[in-house]
């Protein structure tokens, strides 16, 4: 994140989507990791923001990686 010591990072699930990926923040300054979005987690949050026509979070589906 610009003006930080943090990076915003996909963790794989894998390639047959079994396993969910996740997001998180990683501060390189201190090597700590901090869970910005799991994608295990497949309750719906109470205020959604971004693309309207995104109604829900994506759930177990959710696999970054890049």
């Amino acid at each position: 994140m610009p003006g930080s010591s943090i990076l915003i990072v996909s963790e794989f699930g894998d390639n047959q989507g079994s396993q969910p990926g996740a997001l998180v923040y990683y501060d390189y300054a201190t090597a700590k990791r901090r869970i910005a979005y799991d994608g295990s987690d497949s309750r719906t949050p109470d205020h959604l923001w971004g693309d309207a026509s995104c109604l829900a979070a994506p759930g177990e589906v959710f696999s970054p990686h890049g």
